[in-house]
């Protein structure tokens, strides 16, 4: 029988191998800006200007940005982190399928569905940091290898050698 999933606070996680926390400050998202700024520095005095006020804003919006755990990951299992400070333990045999979702103008989304039934949504900036764990401890349960699997298994409808009729 399953284990059924249960929220945690956060000072109650249960022991376990832990591996990564992962939090939802791209630090690459602030680096490039901040480095583009920077070369502007070495242009005209106008574009000085401008790669002054792109350092500055780049600067000011990283110390804006709240750093917010979104997921621990754990050999056992991985915990999602709720915005009441609730933790959601789902250990990885739990795991029926998952999915991702990348977008190119809003957080990329990791789509979960256990075999309880219940689904879950991880949804971040980045989200192939938490990917590759799921591919190392989920991976059968990926949608994308169980299409595959499937269509392997009935085959391919494209017929290559025909034989002739005499």
């Amino acid at each position: 029988m399953m284990e059924e999933v249960r929220k945690y606070k956060i000072d109650e996680i249960p022991q376990g191998t832990f591996i990564k926390s992962i939090n939802n400050k791209p630090l690459a998202v602030f680096i490039v800006p901040g480095l583009v700024g920077f070369a502007m520095l070495f242009g005209s005095w106008k574009l000085r200007i401008f790669g002054l006020m792109f350092i500055v804003f780049t600067a000011f919006v990283y110390m804006k940005f709240k750093k917010r755990n979104v997921v621990d990951i754990y050999e056992e299992f991985f915990l999602i982190y709720d915005a009441d400070n609730l933790v959601t333990l789902i250990k990885w045999p739990e795991v029926k399928t998952w999915d991702l979702k990348v977008s190119s103008n809003a957080e990329d989304q990791l789509f979960i569905e256990l075999h309880d039934g219940n689904f879950y949504e991880i949804a971040m900036f980045g989200i192939g940091k938490v990917s590759v764990h799921f591919r190392k401890f989920a991976f059968e349960a990926n949608h994308r290898e169980q299409v595959k699997a499937r269509e392997n298994a009935r085959g391919s409808s494209m017929r290559f050698g025909r034989k002739k009729r005499d």
